[in-house]
């Protein structure tokens, strides 16, 4: 018999994988808290040095977004910049 989420009969062996991916998912969440609280230290760091968070935020954002862009995308600005110099 197959052990899958609706067996009724589930082997010591599969107990114990199931306990081990339960345990790797709460420490995911665990550190994923750590890491929200550490980021939002950085922004309150940020803001009372006199920074912008919600700006810098976007600024953050926008700099994901750039290095996600294709090599395609990046041609066709090149080829739009230089479209726009000779108007």
């Amino acid at each position: 018999m197959e052990v899958g989420h609706n067996s009724g009969d589930i082997t010591e062996a599969a107990r114990e994988k199931l306990r081990t991916i339960a345990a790797n998912i709460v420490d995911c969440e665990d550190r994923a808290a750590e890491v929200a609280e550490e980021k939002r230290a950085y922004f309150k760091e940020a803001k009372s040095a006199g920074y912008d968070a919600g700006a810098l935020r976007q600024a953050i954002a926008f700099l994901k977004d750039e290095a996600g862009r294709t090599e395609q995308e990046q041609i066709r600005d090149v080829y739009i910049e230089a479209l726009r110099e000779r108007s």
